[in-house]
């Protein structure tokens, strides 16, 4: 009746969903669905999103099995009246099933209860009424609706460091409402950051905006990272020297072993850094390690306080002695000293040994000198022995070589005596003695 759409019933034709429209007569009632409760629902073949948003591109299923071109009309203005202009669309179906087509809902379409009719057919160009020589009509009720975006930001948030990182890995949540439902970016400094997103320690400040065809919210809050993880310190045991002040100074670096820290190391403080001779053998000490964000660390190690410095020796200068005289004793006229050990505290030892029975020549004596730590200085000094009573013979011969020896010959060796030389000189005449028998 009055000049509605209508198809001539063709099996072998394009028809839409799997059952075929067969009625002699369309049944209008308001709400599309005079014809679905009439007998079987054969309005089966579109399917699509409701309730359908302005402004946005909606998937709708239509479905055949054979070929057609399936013209289309939605009342957008919901003003009864499927204009052809603004409200019709056609697309070619393959006959392959389901087939998705793409509907864009304009923005100013009225946000109310409107309807739908999709018509298919071999010959296509069909318009929302008028007849066809195969196919099918289906009519539908669909609600267009839209919003402009609502947005609720989370609270200010305030965590604790990832294990291992100076920041933390956080996923970001608004809750934005709308139709369609908008889109929601979250920035940072102007630059917009996904979702999950590493946060460095500290606290910055997000902004989150909703969007879509209607209009935009925008929200923010705060991230707040702090930096909780302990530094991890990490030492080792050294030895150090005493100087011949009988000092030594570490420094933290020479006790660490690769202390570490997410953030990073701001300082490293040894509890103890100068010894003194006091100190000598194991002392035990504690590294303390303080990160960017104040969080401190520590470690406890030892330090080996050695004195390897032999004491300063200085022998005295020795007065010659004769021949035969017992060895003094040195030691005493020694002088000494030590970074670590008073000279009182020093052993002295003397080599040759004192009380030595001394015979003529030059002695080299070598002093010794140890202090607490068991090391040793050297000194030496050169002792001259001398004999007192030498020995000197003269073989006094007669001259000329006559065999005879007279006050002639005993005068002239007399005078070959050299200054100095002992006044009681022995001659021996024994060789040259002879006896008269006159």
């Amino acid at each position: 009746a009055n000049d509605g759409g209508r198809h001539e019933v063709d099996l072998l034709g394009p028809i839409l969903g799997a059952t075929l429209d067969t009625e002699v007569e369309g049944l209008p009632n308001g709400d599309a669905t005079g014809d679905d409760i009439n007998g079987a629902n054969d309005d089966d073949g579109v399917g699509f999103p409701n309730p359908l948003a302005v402004g946005s591109v909606v998937p709708v299923d239509v479905t055949s099995t054979v070929a057609g071109i399936v013209n289309y009309f939605i009342d957008y203005n919901a003003d009864g009246v499927f204009d052809a202009d603004l409200e019709s669309a056609t697309f070619t179906h393959p006959g392959t099933g389901v087939a998705s087509v793409p509907v864009t809902i304009p923005l100013a379409a009225a946000r109310t209860t409107t309807f739908a009719r999709f018509r298919i057919s071999s010959q296509g160009g069909l318009a929302a009424i008028g007849s066809a020589t195969d196919g099918e009509i289906e009519d539908y009720q669909v609600e267009i609706v839209g919003s402009s975006p609502t947005l609720t930001c989370p609270g200010d948030m305030v965590v604790a460091n990832d294990p291992g990182i100076c920041g933390s890995v956080l996923s970001l949540n608004a809750v934005a409402t709308g139709l369609p439902t908008p889109d929601v970016v979250f920035t940072i400094g102007g630059f917009p950051v996904p979702s999950p997103h590493r946060f460095n320690v500290g606290t910055v400040t997000v902004g989150v905006s909703a969007t879509n065809v209607l209009g935009s919210a925008s929200c923010s809050f705060t991230v707040t990272v702090n930096d909780t993880e302990i530094p991890s310190a990490t030492c080792q045991s050294v030895m150090v020297e005493l100087n011949e002040f009988g000092s030594a100074i570490i420094t933290a670096a020479s006790m660490d072993a690769g202390s570490s820290d997410n953030c990073g190391i701001a300082s490293m403080v040894v509890s103890t850094t100068a010894f003194t001779c006091a100190d000598v053998g194991i002392q035990e000490v504690t590294l303390t390690v303080v990160d960017t964000s104040g969080n401190v660390g520590s470690c406890t190690t030892t330090v080996s306080v050695v004195d390897n410095i032999p004491p300063s020796a200085t022998a005295p200068t020795l007065v010659s002695v004769a021949t035969g005289t017992l060895l003094s004793d040195y030691t005493g006229e020694v002088i000494a000293s030590d970074n670590c050990t008073s000279s009182e505290a020093l052993v002295f030892t003397q080599s040759p040994s004192p009380g030595t029975v001394l015979q003529s020549g030059d002695l080299l004596i070598e002093f010794s000198v140890m202090d607490a730590g068991g090391n040793v200085g050297m000194a030496t000094a050169m002792l001259s022995v001398t004999d007192l009573f030498p020995d000197y013979n003269y073989d006094v011969q007669p001259d000329p070589l006559d065999g005879f020896i007279d006050a002639r010959d005993l005068l002239e060796w007399y005078s070959r005596i050299e200054d100095g030389s002992p006044t009681e000189i022995l001659f021996d005449f024994s060789r040259y003695w002879q006896s008269s028998s006159e």
